[in-house]
């Protein structure tokens, strides 16, 4: 890609720059009481179907997020696991909410420490590229990686399916609605 120097740029300011405190937080977030499925370790589960897979665009747009969160955690030196799957289930909804779509070139991030944050405590996903907003904030969304990593994943991608399932159904209301005016 010929725009990859300037995606690691937007990437990188979103990363922790130190690795430490946004590992440290994830660890602390692994070691909370409810339980957990033991999933194999390492990037080989990332390729691992999730237990209620998206369909059609939403598929698309899953395995984008899926990708950038499979990045994101490598690069803080953390292996794939349920967490990560429940993180790819809840970016992917929030993508979706946020007008993103599987034609977008996304990527997905952690924030840097701050004196309010430690690093790593808010998870990004953002767009970038061709169909990019000109809006800076409208090309990316965040929420709480403890928020992302506390629904089951399964639990969320049933949201998903409700959401695109609204959306489609409002989006051919619309188109219902709309008189046709013949063309010349």
């Amino acid at each position: 890609m010929a725009n990859d120097d300037e995606l690691k740029k937007t990437v990188d300011t979103f990363d922790a720059t130190d690795a430490k405190p946004g590992q440290a937080q994830r660890q602390a977030l692994d070691n909370t009481p409810e339980a957990r499925v033991e999933q194999p370790s390492g990037f080989e589960a990332h390729a691992a179907a999730p237990a209620a897979e998206p369909t059609g665009a939403d598929r698309a747009l899953h395995d984008k997020v899926r990708s950038g969160v499979a990045q994101a955690e490598q690069a803080l030196g953390k292996d794939w696991d349920d967490d990560s799957e429940r993180l790819t289930a809840s970016l992917t909804l929030l993508a979706r909410q946020s007008g993103f779509s599987e034609r977008d070139q996304l990527s997905v991030g952690f924030n840097r420490p701050t004196a309010a944050l430690q690093g790593g405590e808010l998870a990004f996903v953002y767009r970038d590229g061709a169909t990019a907003s000109p809006d800076p904030y409208a090309n990316r969304a965040h929420m709480t990686t403890s928020e992302a990593i506390a629904r089951p994943a399964q639990e969320t991608y049933q949201q998903l399916q409700a959401y695109t399932a609204q959306q489609q159904a409002t989006q051919a209301q619309t188109q219902a609605q709309s008189p046709q005016v013949p063309t010349r």
